[in-house]
Formats: structure tokens, C-alpha cells, sequence
């Protein structure tokens, strides 16, 4: 980076004077020149600069004693308290003496803006290495005392209770066309992946503090963040906050046309737990599918466990129990009904507002439905059957 933030120093600067301009490293040696055959070599005028931390200007007649340097002036340049290095400027020195300190304080202020970026890219890294390792902690590979102490020299604490949300950019697009056609529509409409992140990084940083929520993504479209809780009294006022909190951050990006689906894990203290909130986080997008909202895993238990049921066991047993509907044409009437009903068991009453339909004709339907599957839906054995059966039919993953 140092090398970059010296080529273009020197590029603009000689642009700017119209004189040839180029920087040394702390021991005199051109890193960069508007002459790139100077590159490497050994500026003598900068060995005393360097020493005395004084300028220094250079005759035509001392030049001229000298391999390789031409008449001008040589200035240091300092960065946290020490010199780190030179800039020279070739003419007559009383011509380009007057643009010297101008050059040098230029230089001086893009080396400190680059080493900040280049501090602010390490810092960067640290932390995503840090959350990925976290998310995939393992107690009898990794040390968690390693990780806590890294964690608090990065600034966090992860003793404490905190929570892990999954945020996945989805795009309608996704489902047009294949990864690489998705990216020549974005860049034709004037997106990118990258300003997609760059955008959920910034829409995530107005509800979550960077100062306390590590976060970094992981894969290409997931975002991993550990949210901290403030007191562990107020841990179900903390949990609904965080909601409220993806809820705000939900509509800010559909605002500026960004789609996402969050996951929610469940609070925990120490390393384990947040590995644990970690894979449960993700778990729930993936039970999400890509649909857009809020996924709290603790909500997707029984998704979660059909998930880890082999697919053709699956497969079969959803076409075994909902075989005798595939021809009909009120099938997607009857499944309807049943699943509304079957999130109000002892309601029926709302679950008939809801359907628009007289509690007595929700119970024919249910009666009838039963009777098409074999099952008396009245036993709740055999209602968990048929619901099963649904939602093992609803799509292959979980």
C-alpha cells in the first residue's frame, strides 16, 4: 500500500508543478520517481535529509558530482513523530524551493489518510476472522480463552449475552437467472454485490453500533453480527428491542430497493452459546428458503427437526398421506383451511373469520378433508400426521 500511496504522490505532485518529483524510504531508496528508471536506486541527497531532518538544497555543480542526482531540492517527511522517509523535487532550486514544503505537507497528510485505510483494513480483518471463527467455534479444537482475550483487544467483550443475527441480501432477480446473469442485470441497473454489502454494512451500522456489534460477512450474501444485551434482567425487553431493531432496518432497505431475510438465534453467555446462536442464526435462513422477513429459530423448532429427516423419507411420507388429494381440484382450498385451522385448534371461531367462511362450513371442510385422507383429524395424532405431511411437501429443504 505504501508503494501505491508513493507512485501516486509522485505522479500527482510532477502533474501539478510540472517538475519531476520522487520519494525515498527511510534508508534513501527511490520507491517512487517520475523517471521509473530511478526506482531502487540510491538518492544521496536523502541520506543527510534524512539524518539532519533538515531540507536540503542541491546545486547544478554538487549535482553534477554526484551518480544519478539531479539539481533541486530534498525535504523529509515525518509520520507519527519520525522521519519515514524523502521527497525530492528536480529544477532550479530557486524555482522549485517554493513548491517543496507544499509537495511535503501533501505527502504528509495522504501517508497518514493511507496508513489510517490500511489500519481500518487490518482492523477489518481482525474482526472477521474473529466472528468467523466464533460462529464455527469447535471447545475441542479451539481455545475459547484465545478467543475471548482476542476479542477484548479488538474492543469486545463476549463474556457477556449476546445474540446472533444472520442478515442475507435476497434479490427477486435470484430467481430469473444464474449468479453470473444476476450480476450483469445488477451492473446493467448500476449495482453490484459489493455496493449491495457496502449498502447493508452502512443500513446495519445506523441500528447496531460497530463500537460493540462485531460483525463481517460470511460466504458472499451473509452478514453474521453478535448483538450484545444490555443486563441479563432485562434479557426478553433486550430480545424484543433487537426485533424492533431488524424490523426498522427491514424497511429502511426495502426503501432503497434491498430485500433481506434475517435470522435470529437465541441469546446465550460466553463462546459456546454464541457459536450455538451463530448456527442457529443461519439455520434459520436457510429454513427461510430466501423469503424476506424476520426468522427467529426458536420459532422454527419442528422446521428445523423435519429438516434432519433423510429427503426421500420425506418425500414419501408427505405423498403417502396427501396422495388421495393430487387430482382434486379444491386440494389447495382444503389444504388452506387446514393449516389456518390448525394454527387456532381451540378457535375455530377466528380460524373461520380468517377463511371469510360459517364455523359449520369449516367443519365440513375439515370433515371432508379428513375423510379424502383417511385421517380423523380429531385425534390430534393423526391432525399431526396431515400437518406434517404439508409441510414436508411445501419444498425439499428445510
Amino acid at each position: 500500500m505504501l508503494q501505491q500511496w508513493a507512485e501516486q504522490v509522485v505522479r500527482d505532485a510532477s502533474e501539478i508543478i510540472g517538475y519531476d518529483v520522487l520519494i525515498t524510504d527511510r534508508e534513501g531508496n527511490i520507491m517512487a520517481s517520475s523517471e521509473a528508471s530511478r526506482v531502487g536506486m540510491l538518492h544521496t541527497p536523502s541520506l543527510k535529509v534524512l539524518r539532519t531532518r533538515k531540507p536540503l538544497h542541491t546545486t547544478p555543480e554538487e549535482a553534477a558530482g554526484m551518480t544519478g542526482v539531479y539539481p533541486g531540492i530534498t525535504l523529509p517527511m515525518e509520520h507519527g513523530g519520525r522521519v519515514v522517509g524523502s521527497i525530492a523535487i528536480a529544477g532550479p532550486p530557486e524555482e522549485v524551493g517554493k513548491f517543496g514544503e507544499l509537495v511535503r505537507r501533501q505527502a504528509e497528510l495522504y501517508l497518514r489518510e493511507t496508513t489510517l485505510a490500511e489500519s481500518r483494513i487490518l482492523l477489518e480483518r481482525a474482526v472477521e476472522e474473529l466472528v468467523q471463527e466464533v460462529a464455527f467455534f469447535d471447545p475441542e479444537e479451539h481455545d475459547e480463552e484465545v478467543l475471548l482475550y482476542r476479542a477484548r483487544e479488538l474492543g469486545f467483550d463476549l463474556e457477556g449475552t449476546r445474540v446472533a443475527l444472520a442478515i442475507q441480501i435476497i434479490s427477486p432477480l435470484r430467481e430469473m437467472a444464474g449468479e453470473e446473469r444476476l450480476s450483469l442485470l445488477l451492473r446493467e441497473r448500476g449495482f453490484s454485490f459489493q455496493s449491495l454489502r457496502d449498502q447493508l454494512i452502512a443500513s446495519v451500522e445506523r441500528f447496531f453500533s460497530p463500537a460493540f456489534t462485531p460483525s463481517a460477512f460470511c460466504g458472499k450474501e451473509r452478514l453474521l453480527l453478535f448483538k450484545p444485551f444490555r443486563g441479563e434482567r432485562e434479557e426478553n425487553l433486550e430480545y424484543a428491542r433487537l426485533l424492533q431493531q431488524c424490523s426498522s432496518l427491514l424497511q429502511l432497505c426495502e426503501k432503497r430497493g434491498m430485500a433481506l431475510s434475517m435470522g435470529v438465534g437465541t441469546p446465550g453467555r460466553g463462546i459456546g452459546d454464541l457459536a450455538r446462536s451463530s448456527r442457529e442464526a443461519l439455520r434459520a435462513l436457510r429454513i427461510a428458503r430466501g423469503k424476506p422477513g424476520i426468522f427467529e429459530y426458536h420459532k422454527l423448532l419442528l422446521e428445523d427437526l423435519l429438516g434432519g429427516i433423510p429427503l426421500k423419507r420425506r418425500q414419501s411420507f408427505a405423498l403417502r398421506i396427501l396422495a388421495p388429494l393430487k387430482e382434486r381440484k379444491d386440494a389447495e382450498e382444503l389444504r388452506e383451511t387446514f393449516l389456518l385451522w390448525w394454527r387456532y385448534p381451540h378457535r375455530p371461531g377466528d380460524a373461520a373469520k380468517k377463511l371469510h367462511l360459517h364455523r359449520n362450513t369449516l367443519s365440513l371442510r375439515l370433515e371432508k378433508l379428513g375423510e379424502i385422507v383417511g385421517l380423523d383429524l380429531r385425534d390430534f395424532r393423526q391432525g399431526v400426521l396431515l400437518y406434517l405431511a404439508y409441510r414436508m411437501e411445501e419444498g425439499e429443504n428445510f
